[in-house]
């Protein structure tokens, strides 16, 4: 066990002089680590420091386990740096369970430490639950994975260990530890699948927990395998705060390389994957099957997900305008709606760089809006309406510019996209005076 510890920390990086955390808990896994690491200490020249959280749920017996550890931990002459917090009131204000609520603020207590590692005590059997609770929840392939080995600049280098064989080591070297009594309280899912599952899988193999775990870690090989196919794939590229995905690079890759170059797409669009689930994914893909220009989903949280010619886009959901209130047009002047101003002035029908020009009797009773449902246009040039969506389509509009596009309208219809054209209702008839306008874009006044 010492040597497979050694060996794990020298496959880290670990050099002379450099800290080594340890997560310490009291029991019997964690103090088995922490001894090791002594172990290690002046053979590898490190530095060791162990960190503690209470997570003042136990009625004075978590305060008591951290008394405990720090005890342990002078005794083998090892700081140890300790926090806490009250999880119980956290799991009610983060709206999650206490198990997920206990786990996310150690970790944030852990992330504030200094070492150059971290190693938890995590071991097989801890693998093998996770595996089973995944599974049992429909989790893909990076779920069956379990517990990496590596997180960042986390170290779990026990994790080819079973249980009995940690207990077995604490027996052996005289290692003391602390019992917390919640491990019991099956109405934990994870001290359920410990307590009831696992004991009954060994019925079916007496090392399914060895079993389980070693499968895990040949599928997190299968996984690393498929992620650097997706990266090496292409087709992903950012601009102007979105992500785009280049729907034929992505089509032309199998199934489970378009999924994972979607989650990296989504990674480097959000940073993180919590509330994306294997549905949305499918989603996304049924959208760029499609390849329909215009089409959308929404997902959780802000992001939404388009097709625009070609490529999916990845980007902020936007606020809808159709409610915003209309300036009425009323002839010459100025017009500021949010960052676009326009200006409006009579002249003759001249073509101007940056102008368009308006027959001023079919500006009556028109005014400046944003876009709404039921919106078309007359092209110019052409007889018959068309709707507004097909019309910003045809002109190659990016989807999401379109909720910001400025409009001068009558009723439903468009008399006049500001910067991509102007109907064919408004254009000047017979000559002679005209109104002529031009959009000066930010109003800094």
């Amino acid at each position: 066990m010492k040597a497979h510890v050694r060996k794990k920390l020298i496959e880290f990086g670990i050099k002379p002089g450099d800290t080594v955390g340890a997560a310490v808990s009291g029991g019997a896994d964690s103090m088995v680590l922490l001894d090791l690491l002594c172990n290690l200490r002046d053979d590898l020249n490190i530095i060791i420091e162990a960190y503690h959280f209470e997570h003042g749920i136990r009625d004075g017996e978590s305060v008591e386990d951290m008394r405990f550890v720090e005890r342990e931990c002078a005794r083998r002459g090892v700081v140890c740096l300790t926090g806490g917090d009250d999880v119980t009131r956290l799991a009610k204000e983060w709206d999650m369970s206490l198990e997920t609520a206990a786990r996310r603020a150690r970790y944030a207590f852990l992330d504030k430490q200094r070492a150059s590692v971290i190693a938890t005590a995590h071991h097989a059997g801890d693998m093998a639950e996770t595996v089973l609770m995944n599974l049992c929840r429909g989790s893909g392939l990076k779920g069956l994975c379990g517990i990496p080995e590596r997180r960042g600049r986390y170290l779990r280098p026990l994790l080819i260990f079973t249980r009995e064989e940690i207990e077995s080591y604490a027996a052996e070297n005289g290692i003391v530890y602390r019992h917390d009594a919640t491990n019991d309280d099956t109405a934990y899912t994870r001290n359920y699948v410990r307590k009831e599952i696992l004991p009954r899988l060994k019925y079916v193999n007496e090392q399914a927990v060895s079993h389980i775990a070693a499968a895990a870690k040949l599928l997190a090989e299968d996984e690393e395998a498929l992620m650097k196919a997706a990266m090496d794939a292409g087709g992903i590229e950012e601009s102007g705060g979105c992500v785009f995905v280049d729907i034929a690079a992505l089509m032309s890759r199998p199934a489970a390389v378009r999924k994972r170059m979607l989650r990296l797409a989504l990674l480097r669009f959000g940073g993180r994957l919590t509330d994306i689930s294997a549905v949305h994914i499918d989603d996304i893909l049924a959208l760029a099957e499609k390849n329909e220009s215009g089409k959308r989903i929404e997902l959780p949280g802000e992001t939404e997900v388009s097709v625009e010619y070609g490529r999916l886009r990845l980007g902020r959901k936007k606020e809808k305008r159709y409610n915003n209130a209309l300036i009425d047009f009323i002839g010459e002047g100025r017009y500021a709606l949010e960052n676009v101003v326009i200006v409006c002035e009579k002249g003759e029908a001249l073509r101007r760089p940056g102008t368009e020009c308006f027959d001023i009797g079919a500006l009556h009773g028109a005014g400046f809006r944003f876009r709404r449902e039921g919106d078309f246009i007359r092209p110019l040039g052409m007889s018959g309406k068309k709707r507004l969506s097909d019309y910003l389509s045809d002109r190659k509009v990016p989807l999401q510019e379109r909720d910001g596009l400025v409009l001068l309208a009558k009723g439903a219809e468009v008399l006049w996209a500001v910067g991509v054209g102007i109907s064919d209702t408004a254009k000047v008839k017979n000559g002679g005076p005209c109104y002529i306008m031009r959009c000066e874009g930010t109003d800094n006044a």
